[in-house]
């Protein structure tokens, strides 16, 4: 009997310690969301403070895209870290820079691509016609990064001056598609593919039925990677003062060019005059402060990051005729989703909101998508058709793609 009394007491008490444990981790989980919430409210409240005279310093972090995900709150608690996101909005770059133009506060721009990692090719156009508009305010622009990828380089080509480590390189590529093929797997696996395809260059689905690309696929991939490397050289041709072929034959001709600058590549940009200057970290930070002055706390030069200066002239938007902004980002798909999806039922919601809304005057789809669903598109277009019905126009802005499904949500635009 002392036995089981024995048995029952561990049970208790091992049921009580559980017990204890699992309302100490809720406290635990309870107070971290609390502290987020709260950090979060007080970096609401704390407007950050733009110098006379300071550069905007623009520094794209992650792939650039549309439309950013929602910020983990708990990122808050990390402190340095939480801006080190991997993604940055489009149209957050394209504000700041036009406000930075305009505000007499701001003195120059620095941007620094060492974080990003790339964007589709309207998107950095966009950016860097932006860059091109900012320097007719005659404020300094200067570029600086370890090493340019073909994307950072775009942007980096509208600076007055461009800087680069001297272990750096510029790697630009061209244009090119490569593609993975699997009928020989297929068939070593006896599948059989039934495929209903229409149109000589409806090319998606010959990975599944062919082992390399059709010549109908090669002239189609050609005619828009041309249009666009013509595009590329001719904006960085234009902005560094020389030539769409000199900017080929650089590429064409490395091995040349690389063994003249005794095999360093960052000597090799200077020498094709792709880079102006070679500095290490502090050297270009000594440089700036001469130029924009010392920061306060004297560790750089003055400057306020892009996402501050946003937070600091951002004003809240009321009243009647406002423009709807609805983004359809990736792939349509039917039910709800975030925003690295087009999900039907999400955006019919937002289309929903928008045209049922008395202070709507205009909706702009914003497509930046590779299509997806058939009857998921058909879904956001009836809503976008019904906008339509009720009297308000529909415009439709394409971002780096929008084909089959992305085209068809704006047809009727």
């Amino acid at each position: 009997m002392a036995a089981i009394k024995t048995v029952f007491k561990w049970i208790g008490s091992t049921l009580h310690f559980i017990q204890q444990s699992i309302l100490t981790v809720a406290a635990l989980v309870l107070l971290l969301i609390a502290l987020a919430i709260f950090s979060a409210i007080q970096n609401g409240d704390q407007h950050p403070v733009i110098e006379d005279g300071a550069a905007l310093v623009l520094a794209p972090e992650g792939r650039i895209v549309e439309k950013t995900r929602t910020p983990d709150p708990f990122s808050h608690l990390m402190g340095g870290y939480s801006r080190q996101g991997n993604e940055t909005s489009l149209h957050e770059i394209l504000t700041a820079i036009k406000r930075a133009k305009e505000d007499d506060r701001i003195s120059g721009l620095v941007l620094l691509t060492d974080r990003m990692q790339g964007a589709g090719p309207s998107k950095l156009h966009a950016i860097a016609d932006a860059l091109k508009d900012f320097k007719t305010s005659e404020k300094p622009f200067y570029a600086i990064s370890s090493s340019y990828s073909q994307s950072d380089y775009l942007l980096a080509a509208q600076a007055d001056k461009i800087f680069m480590n001297p272990h750096g390189t510029v790697l630009l590529t061209g244009y090119g598609r490569y593609g993975m093929y699997y009928k020989g797997l297929l068939d070593k696996l006896k599948a059989n593919v039934n495929v209903f395809r229409v149109g000589t260059f409806k090319s998606a689905v010959e990975p599944y039925i062919r082992n390399d690309m059709s010549d109908a696929a090669k002239k189609a991939n050609h005619a828009y990677m041309d249009a666009l490397w013509s595009s590329y050289t001719g904006n960085v041709a234009e902005a560094r003062g020389m030539t769409a072929e000199e900017i080929s034959e650089n590429i064409n001709n490395t091995a040349s060019h690389l063994r003249a600058a005794n095999g360093k590549f960052a000597q090799m940009a200077v020498d094709t005059g792709l880079v102006d200057e070679l500095k290490a970290r502090y050297e270009w930070r000594e440089e700036l402060i001469d130029i924009f002055g010392e920061s306060k706390q004297n560790d750089s030069f003055k400057q306020i990051y892009f996402r501050d200066y946003l937070a600091a002239t951002n004003k809240p938007v009321n009243g009647a005729d406002q423009i709807a902004v609805i983004t359809a980002q990736g792939n349509i798909v039917m039910g709800e989703g975030n925003v690295n999806v087009a999900a039907a039922e999400t955006l019919v919601h937002q289309i929903f909101n928008a045209r049922t809304n008395s202070d709507t005057a205009a909706i702009i789809l914003r497509v930046d998508s590779p299509g997806g669903s058939a009857f998921a598109s058909e879904l956001i277009r009836q809503e976008l058709s019904a906008a339509q019905a009720d009297g308000i126009p529909v415009v439709a802005s394409f971002g780096t793609l929008a084909a089959s499904g992305g085209y068809w949500i704006s047809a009727t635009a």
